[in-house]
């Protein structure tokens, strides 16, 4: 049995964040251009997005959706899946922030 399934969450890591399931379309906007995404889940760290031609990890996206932007950095990649971790927590009414 391999030890390397097994994760370690640290005080304050963001995977201990609730996370709020939302299934909305929106965009996200670099400086190669804006693709179509949908905003799968999120929390007041991050988000998880699915779409395509996304930037690479590491690179700056402007995440928008109806009524809500907020800037952030994509940190994984996987199959068309995305995960951003925002610049600034996200501080909104009802949205838990650990």
């Amino acid at each position: 049995m391999s030890c390397f399934d097994k994760r370690v969450n640290w005080p304050g890591d963001r995977r201990n964040a609730v996370r709020q399931p939302i299934y909305a379309a929106g965009s996200a906007v670099s400086v190669e251009g804006s693709r179509s995404i949908i905003l799968d889940n999120f929390c007041s760290r991050g988000a998880k997005i699915l779409g395509r031609g996304l930037p690479s990890v590491g690179k700056q996206v402007l995440i928008w959706i109806e009524g809500l932007d907020v800037l952030g950095s994509i940190a994984w990649s996987r199959f068309g899946e995305h995960g951003v971790v925002f610049d600034e927590p996200l501080d909104l009414p009802g949205l838990a922030n650990p």
